[in-house]
C-alpha cells in the first residue's frame, strides 16, 4: 500500500471524505502519472550508447587484451626499454585518448573518456612496474617486491585522483577504488611478513574516507562512490578475520556490516544496504563454518545461512524502490512489514542456536593448561604448527618455545639434560640436529639414516600400540590385547605419537574438522585419564621424560 493510498484510507475512517471521492482521486492521480509518463522521454538525450561509443570501447578492450596476450606470449624475447614502451606507450596513448573524447563535450564521449582513463590506471601502474624491475631507480632492487609495490599502488591511486578530478565519473571512481585496495595490499606486504590486519586495516581506512567525502558530497558521482568505498569497506574489514587473523578479528566484518546497514537506512543509499546485508551473510556463514567443528555445525550454519538470505531479499524487495528514489520515511505498513521479516529470521536463528548449543559435542579432553594434571609426569617435547619445537611439563602447568626449525621435525629426542635433537627432511637426505635445550642454538648437523618408525608404536616395556580403522588404539603385548582404548564422538580417529618412558602413558594426535589446529592428547595405559596439551600442534613427533626414569624414545647411537 503506497503513502497516497494509507491517507485515502485513513481519511475514509475518519470520515472526512466518502468512498466516491476518495475513487475520483485516486483515477485523477493516475490519470496524471500517465500523463508525466507519455510526456517524459524514454531516455533522455545522450544517455542511449551510440555505435561510435561502443566501438570506442571494444578498440580499448582490444588494447588491453594486447598488451597482456604481449606480455604471457613474448615477454622474455624482449629486452628492458621494449619492456617499457611495450606497456608504457599504450598508457600514454590512453590518457591521450581519454582528453580528446573529453574536450567532444558530449556525453557519450564523456563516458568513452571515463573508459579510456580508467585502462590508463592499470598500464600506467604496470608501467611503473616494469621501470623499478628493469632499472631498479632509487636503489630499489630487483628483489625488493616490499618498495617497490608501495610505489606502484602510490603512483596508480595518485594517477587515479587526478584523472577522477578531471573527470569525475563512475569509471574514475571505480578506477580510484580498485587503486586504493592495492594500495591497501601493498602497505599489508611492507612488513617482513604480510600482515592481513595491515592490509585489511588500510583498506577499511579508505572506505571510510570515501564515504564520508561521499556524504559530504565532495566525492561524485554519489552513487559510484557508495558503491565503491561500501564495497572497500565491506571488504577490508572480511579479510583479517577470515584469513587466519582468529575469531577475534572477525567481529569487525559484523560492526561494519552493521554500520553499512545503518548509513544505509539514514541516507536512503541501496548500494550500502546491499553491501551491508551481502557482507553480514558471507561473514556470518564463514564464521559458523569456521568456528563450528560439530557435526550440526553444517546442518546449522545452511538453515541460518537461506533464513539470512530469504530475509534479506524481502527486505530488499519490499525497501529497495523507496532508497532508489531517496526515500521519506517508511509507512507504518512497511515497518510491520520489517518487523515480520526480523521477527522471523531472529525466531529460526534463536531456534538453529539452541539446538547447536544442546546437540553440540566437544570431543577433546579436558585442557591441560586451563586445567593442569599433576598425575602425568614429566616433560615433553612436541612440533607446534609453526615449526618450533616447544618443551612442556606434561601435565600443563608451563611450556616455552625451544627453537624454530623451519622444517617440520620427523623425530625429537632428548639427548641429556642439556641437550636435544631431531631429525629433519630435506630433499638430499635426512639430518640429525642437536641443539641446547636452554637456548635453542644448534650445536651439530650429522647424517641421520636409521628407521625408527615401528619404534614409536612400542613402549618401554615391549607393550605396541595399533591403530584400528575406526579410531580404537589396541594395546598388545605377547600377542595378548591388554586392553582397547575408544574415542567416542570423532569424525575420524587420531594419530598415535608416543610413549612415555614408563610405559604408562602416551600421546596422540587429532586434526579436528573445518581446518582448526592439530590437538596433542596425552592419554593413560588404561584410557582413564586423558588431557589436551596442546591445541597448535604439528608433526605428531614427540620424545618424553621423566625424571629418574629416562626419556624416549631412546636417542639413535
Amino acid at each position: 500500500m503506497t503513502e497516497a493510498e494509507e491517507a485515502l484510507r485513513r481519511w475514509a475512517e475518519a470520515g472526512l471524505i466518502d468512498e466516491a471521492t476518495a475513487e475520483r482521486i485516486r483515477q485523477f492521480e493516475a490519470a496524471r502519472r500517465q500523463q508525466a509518463r507519455e510526456a517524459a522521454p524514454a531516455v533522455a538525450p545522450g544517455e542511449r550508447p551510440g555505435l561510435i561509443e561502443v566501438l570506442l570501447y571494444l578498440g580499448i578492450a582490444v588494447l588491453s587484451v594486447g598488451v597482456f596476450a604481449l606480455i604471457a606470449q613474448a615477454w622474455d624475447d624482449l629486452d628492458s626499454f621494449p619492456r617499457v614502451l611495450a606497456i608504457g606507450v599504450p598508457a600514454a596513448f590512453a590518457l591521450l585518448t581519454g582528453g580528446l573524447l573529453k574536450s567532444l563535450g558530449e556525453a557519450g564521449y564523456r563516458r568513452g573518456a571515463q573508459f579510456s582513463w580508467a585502462a590508463a590506471v592499470g598500464l600506467a601502474a604496470g608501467t611503473v612496474a616494469v621501470v623499478l624491475h628493469e632499472y631498479e631507480p632509487l636503489g630499489i632492487s630487483r628483489d625488493d617486491d616490499q618498495a617497490a609495490m608501495l610505489i606502484v599502488g602510490v603512483a596508480a591511486t595518485a594517477l587515479a585522483l587526478l584523472l577522477w578530478a578531471l573527470n569525475p565519473m563512475t569509471f574514475q571512481v571505480l578506477a580510484l577504488g580498485a587503486s586504493l585496495f592495492f594500495l591497501g595490499q601493498a602497505i599489508g606486504n611492507w612488513p617482513d611478513q604480510y600482515s592481513v590486519r595491515l592490509a585489511g586495516g588500510s583498506v577499511v581506512l579508505f572506505g571510510l574516507a570515501g564515504i564520508a567525502l561521499a556524504e559530504l558530497g565532495l566525492m561524485a558521482p554519489r552513487d559510484s562512490s557508495r558503491l565503491t568505498f561500501g564495497l572497500l569497506l565491506a571488504v577490508g574489514s572480511y579479510q583479517p578475520g577470515f584469513s587466519d587473523g582468529g575469531t577475534l578479528w572477525e567481529i569487525p566484518a559484523f560492526l561494519a556490516a552493521a554500520g553499512l546497514l545503518a548509513l544505509g537506512v539514514w541516507r536512503s543509499s541501496f548500494q550500502y544496504v546491499l553491501w551491508g546485508v551481502l557482507l553480514l551473510f558471507v561473514a556470518l556463514v564463514r564464521a559458523i563454518f569456521q568456528n563450528f567443528s560439530d557435526q550440526l555445525g553444517a546442518p546449522v550454519a545452511l538453515i541460518i545461512s537461506g533464513v539470512l538470505l530469504i530475509g534479506a531479499v524481502l527486505l530488499l524487495a519490499r525497501l529497495a524502490p523507496q532508497l532508489r528514489r531517496g526515500g521519506r520515511g517508511m509507512t507504518r505498513s512497511d515497518r510491520w512489514f520489517v518487523v515480520a521479516v526480523l521477527g522471523g529470521v531472529l525466531a529460526v536463528i534463536v531456534t538453529a542456536v539452541v539446538a547447536l548449543g544442546v546437540g553440540r559435542k566437544n570431543v577433546s579432553p579436558p585442557d591441560l593448561q586451563e586445567q593442569p594434571n599433576p598425575a602425568i609426569p614429566g616433560e615433553i617435547l612436541y612440533v607446534n604448527r609453526e615449526s618450533c619445537i616447544v618443551l612442556a611439563r606434561a601435565s600443563g602447568e608451563s611450556r616455552r618455545q625451544v627453537a624454530c626449525t623451519g622444517i617440520p621435525p620427523r623425530l625429537l629426542f632428548f639427548l641429556d639434560d642439556t641437550r636435544i635433537a631431531y631429525v629433519d627432511a630435506v630433499p638430499s637426505g635426512q639430518n640429525l640436529v642437536t641443539l641446547d635445550l636452554e637456548t635453542g642454538r644448534e650445536l651439530s648437523r650429522t647424517a641421520y639414516k636409521d628407521d625408527r618408525t615401528l619404534l614409536l608404536q612400542s613402549a618401554p616395556d615391549g607393550t605396541q600400540a595399533f591403530q584400528r580403522d575406526d579410531g580404537r588404539i589396541q594395546l598388545i603385548r605377547d600377542g595378548q590385547v591388554l586392553t582397547e582404548i575408544k574415542f567416542d564422538g570423532l569424525d575420524w580417529g587420531p594419530q598415535f605419537a608416543g610413549w612415555s618412558p614408563d610405559s604408562q602413558w602416551f600421546a596422540v594426535t587429532y586434526n579436528p574438522p573445518r581446518g582448526r589446529g592439530a590437538e596433542l592428547w596425552l592419554v593413560s595405559r588404561d584410557g582413564a585419564v586423558r588431557g589436551t596439551l596442546a591445541k597448535d600442534a604439528g608433526t605428531p613427533a614427540i620424545a618424553w621424560r621423566i625424571a629418574g626414569v629416562g626419556a624416549w624414545p631412546l636417542p639413535p647411537e
